[in-house]
């Protein structure tokens, strides 16, 4: 088969969805399959997708500037079987809103346009509201990056369960325990960490429920518990007050954009992972800092609780208290974070690039089968 993977609306940074889409791309170039892949990126973000092999070729898409760029997306994308030649499009950033001139598959991340649009500009929660509503129905089948986001789309858009196939993501190896102190010491230099400390990683935005996470780990120093608190993440949508209530906190570091490889590092640096947020639709720091064998407490809402299984603490999201004597329990009970620690290792084993890779390929035969 030939087949088109649409990667230019997806951002130049490693955000979930990007790292999803270089991880699976590179686990494709292992199969042993005579398909052929066109890699339809864009000038700024082909670096974060590097053709695995000779199957693979890159294809510079160049979209015009908003507003006109949606409007061209969805004309390039109806006309993309047969400008290139393919037998299948896959869209990695999601539905698009277009008819298309042949079998079309899109990876489904999550529903937050849809249950949280205050996450959003007003612009973008148009956009994907209608992107979801109309371009689902167009599409042969449908990958969801977990049982919650595929249930999601089933219960808020209607969509047939046995067009969706979950592929969970795979660890990448990077994501290990490193006792190299000065590595360690560097990184801690690098973005004046405290000696110990909790961290949160993720776009600084309302999702990310980080008011009652600050208000949490005011509570813990209330009680003697003495940490600092990382928040390392780029800052998003409505990110000004959670900024500034941070920097007003005593013991708090927000350190903006962590660069890539630093990011092993900042995990087996940190005492503890938090992850309150309110919806995941999958939750890449749960899943690398339990392959860092770094305790971590989550959320109870989205998909946190289904990456985490028995290898996290799971709590109430939205009751900051519980979240307060979660990491009090998390930082100071020794027994349950050895504990955790090798249940975070053993659970992150089970994700694997290569299934992801096999799951997929079943669903682009599938969809041009049909």
């Amino acid at each position: 088969m030939r087949i088109g993977i649409y990667l230019a609306s997806l951002l130049p940074a490693l955000t979930g969805r990007e790292r999803y889409q270089a991880g699976l791309i590179q686990a494709l170039g292992r199969q042993d399959a005579p398909d052929e892949y066109l890699l339809l990126v864009n000038a700024a973000n082909r670096s974060l997708f590097p053709p695995p092999d000779g199957r693979f070729r890159p294809v510079i898409v160049r979209p015009p500037p908003f507003p006109w760029r949606r409007l061209w997306e969805a004309l390039y994308l109806a006309l993309a079987h047969r400008t290139h030649g393919l037998d299948l499009l896959y869209l990695a950033e999601g539905p698009a809103p277009t008819v298309f001139s042949g079998p079309a598959v899109a990876a489904l991340y999550d529903l937050v346009p849809l249950l949280f649009p205050s996450s959003l500009p007003w612009k973008g929660r148009l956009y994907y509201r209608w992107a979801m509503a109309s371009g689902i129905r167009r599409l042969r089948r449908l990958t969801a990056i977990s049982h919650r986001t595929r249930d999601d789309a089933v219960r808020v858009l209607a969509v047939d369960p046995e067009r969706v196939a979950v592929v969970y993501p795979g660890r990448d190896p990077r994501f290990r325990p490193i006792d190299d102190e000065e590595a360690l010491a560097l990184v801690r230099r690098k973005y004046g960490l405290p000696p110990s400390f909790v961290l949160h990683v993720g776009t600084v935005e309302p999702r990310k429920n980080l008011p009652r996470l600050l208000a949490a780990y005011r509570r813990l120093r209330e009680v003697g518990v003495a940490r600092g608190l990382v928040l390392a993440g780029a800052r998003g949508w409505l990110c000004d007050g959670v900024v500034g209530e941070a920097a007003r906190t005593m013991g708090v570091v927000v350190t903006g954009h962590v660069a890539e490889e630093d990011m092993p590092l900042l995990y087996n640096a940190a005492d503890l992972l938090v992850m309150p947020s309110l919806y995941e639709g999958f939750g890449f720091p749960l899943l690398e800092a339990m392959a860092c064998g770094t305790p971590a407490v989550c959320s109870n809402r989205g998909a946190l609780p289904e990456l985490a299984g028995d290898a996290a603490l799971v709590v109430d999201a939205r009751d900051e208290g519980a979240l307060a004597v979660a990491l009090e329990e998390a930082l100071t009970n020794e027994s349950w974070r050895s504990r955790a620690a090798e249940r975070g290792l053993e659970r992150a084993r089970a994700f694997s690039w290569e299934a992801a890779a096999e799951c997929t390929r079943e669903v682009f035969h599938e969809a041009v089968c049909r």
